[in-house]
């Protein structure tokens, strides 16, 4: 018998999508939410995309998760920073 991993991922209300708009994670504020995408590489995957502005002022689109895991912490400017110093 084989067993399968069940991932329970709950739908995001308005009010969740909309509750991080405004924090600051890394360098990046949350300006509004962007968009809604149905990854077709997994199924039934949903992500949630932000539109963001860096302390550099750049703005870039960012995913929900990366945001909340902190993996996405800048626009890029970062990676520029480290690799000039």
């Amino acid at each position: 018998m084989e067993l399968r991993r069940q991932h329970s991922r709950a739908k995001l209300t308005h009010d969740d999508i909309v509750k991080i708009v405004g924090n600051k994670y890394g360098r990046l504020i949350v300006l509004n939410f962007k968009e809604k995408r149905v990854e077709l590489n997994y199924p039934f995957r949903i992500t949630y995309w932000y539109e963001c502005r860096c302390d550099c002022g750049n703005t870039h689109v960012v995913r929900r998760d990366r945001l909340l895991k902190g993996f996405t912490r800048s626009c890029g400017c970062i990676s520029i920073i480290n690799n000039e110093a």
